[in-house]
C-alpha cells in the first residue's frame, strides 16, 4: 500500500473494488489473505449466496423463531423431574428438530455477530480513508513547523491498517457465508422432519413434553442393548436411567437378553457360505415394543415421590394459533 498510495478518495462512498484497497501482486497479501485472489473483485462477496438464496433462508425464519419459544431453558420438566428430583445414584424427532433449532441459533448469532462487525470495520474504513487523504494533504501543502517524516510515518501507519481491516471484511465473508449454509441445511432438516414424521403445525412445548417419557424409555433401551453388547451387562449408568423411568433394571436385563438371543437365532448359515444378518428395523422394532410396554411406568415413580404430575401446562410455550388450527 505504501507503493501505492491511494490517492484521493471519494469518502462518502466506500470503495467495493478490492483492488483499490489491497495490493494483489505483494505476494505476502497472495498467501496470507483470500482478498489477494484473482477472483475476488469485491470487498465483501459471497460465492454461493444470492438475494433469492438470502430470501429463502429469511421466509422460512418467523417459523424457526416461533418454535424456539419452546426452550428457554437447559431441562425440560421430565428430565428435571424424573431424573434430577429423584437424585437416584434413538432420539425422538422432537429432540432432533430441538437440536436443528439450536444449530441454527448459534448459527444466527455468528451471522448477527459477523454482520455486525462487518459493519463496524466499513465504518473504520472510511474514517481511515479520510484521515489518510487528510494526511496526504497536509504533505502536499506541508505547514513549515510539521514533519515530513513524521506525517509519513503516519500515513503508512493508516494505509497499513486499512489494508488489514479491508482483508479481515474480505477474509470473513467465506465464514459467515458458511454460517449461512449451515442454517439453510438445519432448515431443510427440520422442514423434512416435521412433513415425515407427522409434526404438527405450530407444535409446541406441549407436545414436545408428551414425546419425552417415550424418548428417555426408548434411550434407557438402547444404553441397555449397547451395554450387554459390549460388555455383557448393564452399566450403572443404564441402571439408575431405567429406574428412573419406573423400569426395573431386572426386567429390562431380560429382555434385552432375550432380544440379542433372538437376534442370534436369526444368523443362519446358508449352503454358500452367506451369513444372513438381523435386519436393521429388527433392532428398531424392539424398542418400539419397549417404548409402549413401558410408557406409563414412570407414573410410578412419581406417585413415590409425591408427584401428581410431570407437566404443568400454565408456564409452558403455547403456541397462540394452535387451537385456531385445531378448530
Amino acid at each position: 500500500m505504501t507503493e501505492k498510495a491511494l490517492t484521493k478518495i471519494d469518502i462518502d462512498s466506500l470503495p467495493t473494488a478490492i483492488e483499490q484497497l489491497i495490493d494483489k501482486s505483494n505476494t505476502f497479501h497472495q498467501i496470507s489473505t483470500r482478498a489477494a485472489d484473482p477472483g475476488s473483485k469485491e470487498l465483501a462477496q459471497f460465492n454461493v449466496f444470492d438475494e433469492n438464496k438470502l430470501a429463502k433462508i429469511a421466509e422460512y425464519m418467523p417459523e424457526i423463531n416461533r418454535a424456539t419459544r419452546v426452550f428457554g431453558r437447559k431441562n425440560t420438566q421430565t428430565t428435571n423431574k424424573l431424573m434430577t428430583l429423584t437424585m437416584l445414584a434413538d432420539a425422538s424427532p422432537y429432540r432432533v428438530i430441538h437440536q436443528c433449532l439450536a444449530q441454527i441459533e448459534t448459527k444466527r448469532s455468528a451471522v448477527k455477530e459477523n454482520t455486525f462487525k462487518l459493519q463496524k470495520n466499513k465504518v473504520k474504513m472510511k474514517r481511515l480513508m479520510y484521515e489518510i487523504q487528510q494526511l496526504q494533504d497536509r504533505m502536499d501543502n506541508p505547514d513549515d513547523a510539521e514533519d515530513k517524516n513524521i506525517l509519513g510515518f503516519s500515513l503508512e501507519e493508516k494505509e497499513i491498517r486499512l489494508q488489514e481491516l479491508a482483508t479481515s471484511v474480505s477474509d470473513s465473508m467465506l465464514y459467515l457465508e458458511g454460517a449461512l449454509k449451515e442454517i439453510a441445511s438445519f432448515q431443510s432438516a427440520y422442514k423434512q422432519i416435521c412433513k415425515n414424521k407427522g409434526i404438527p403445525e405450530n407444535w409446541d412445548e406441549r407436545d414436545f413434553e408428551k414425546a419425552e417419557v417415550r424418548h428417555h424409555v426408548r434411550m434407557a433401551f438402547l444404553h441397555a442393548y449397547r451395554d450387554m453388547m459390549a460388555h455383557g451387562r448393564l452399566g450403572m449408568g443404564t441402571l439408575e436411567y431405567l429406574q428412573q423411568f419406573g423400569v426395573n433394571p431386572q426386567t429390562a436385563l431380560r429382555l434385552t437378553a432375550r432380544h440379542i438371543q433372538g437376534e442370534q437365532a436369526s444368523i443362519e448359515e446358508s449352503e454358500d457360505g452367506n451369513i444372513k444378518v438381523p435386519a436393521y428395523e429388527m433392532l428398531e422394532e424392539w424398542l418400539d415394543n419397549m417404548e409402549n410396554m413401558f410408557a406409563e411406568a414412570y407414573l410410578q415413580v412419581i406417585n413415590r415421590i409425591g408427584l401428581d404430575s410431570i407437566h404443568d401446562d400454565w408456564y409452558m410455550y403455547q403456541d397462540p394459533e394452535r387451537d385456531l388450527l385445531e378448530e
